[in-house]
C-alpha cells in the first residue's frame, strides 16, 4: 500500500502525507535504532564505561534523538480516530503506516537555529525525528484511511475492519460463578 492522503494546513493549499508499507518503513526504523544504539554507547563511555546502566543509557539516548509524540485514540461509530501532536513537522516530513492492529508514525525534519545580532549571524542545523508505534484497540481496514495535518496535529481516521462473517459473531454468554 503506497497512497497519499490530503493534509490541510491553515492558510495553505492542501498537501500530501505519504502512506508507506511496513516494509517501506523498515529502513527508517533500523536507522533510528542504530542512531540510538550509537548514542547510548557514547553515554556509556562518557560515564566511565560503568556497567549496569544500559537501560537508562538507552532511554536517555532515545529521548535525545526522538521527539515525543503525544497521542489520543477515539471511536466514532465505525471509525477509529488517532490524533497525534507533531509540532513543527510539515506533511512532507511525515510518513504513516497502517496495519490492521497497528499505526506507525515516522518523521524527520531539519531544524535550523539562528544565533547572533543583526550584523553577525550563525546557523546550526540538526535533525529532529519522530517514530511512534501505536497498537490499536480494534482491527482496522488499512485501505480505508485518511490523514490530515492541521495546527500541528496529525489526525488519522481508520475504518474499523468488518468481521468476515457477522452472522457468526454472537454474544458470548457469561455466567457468574459463586464459590
Amino acid at each position: 500500500m503506497s497512497k497519499k492522503a490530503t493534509a490541510v494546513q491553515p492558510g495553505k493549499e492542501a498537501t500530501l502525507i505519504n502512506f508507506v508499507t511496513a516494509e517501506g518503513l523498515a529502513g527508517r526504523t533500523r536507522e533510528v535504532s542504530e542512531l540510538i544504539a550509537r548514542r547510548a554507547f557514547e553515554i556509556f563511555e562518557s560515564n566511565g564505561k560503568t556497567h549496569g546502566n544500559d537501560l537508562a543509557d538507552w532511554f536517555r539516548a532515545e529521548s535525545e534523538i526522538l521527539y515525543p509524540v503525544h497521542h489520543g485514540i477515539a471511536e466514532a461509530g465505525d471509525t477509529l480516530i488517532v490524533r497525534a501532536k507533531a509540532p513543527g513537522f510539515a506533511a512532507k516530513d511525515l510518513e504513516v503506516c497502517i496495519e490492521p492492529r497497528r499505526l506507525t508514525i515516522a518523521g524527520q525534519r531539519e531544524r535550523k537555529e539562528s544565533r547572533g545580532s543583526t550584523t553577525a549571524l550563525s546557523a546550526e542545523s540538526g535533525a529532529e525525528r519522530i517514530l511512534r508505534v501505536i497498537d490499536l484497540p480494534v482491527a482496522v481496514n488499512p485501505e480505508e484511511t485518511t490523514a490530515t495535518l492541521e495546527d500541528d496535529v496529525l489526525q488519522v481516521e481508520m475504518r474499523k475492519a468488518v468481521p468476515a462473517d457477522k452472522s457468526t459473531t454472537a454474544p458470548i454468554a457469561v455466567q457468574a460463578v459463586h464459590t
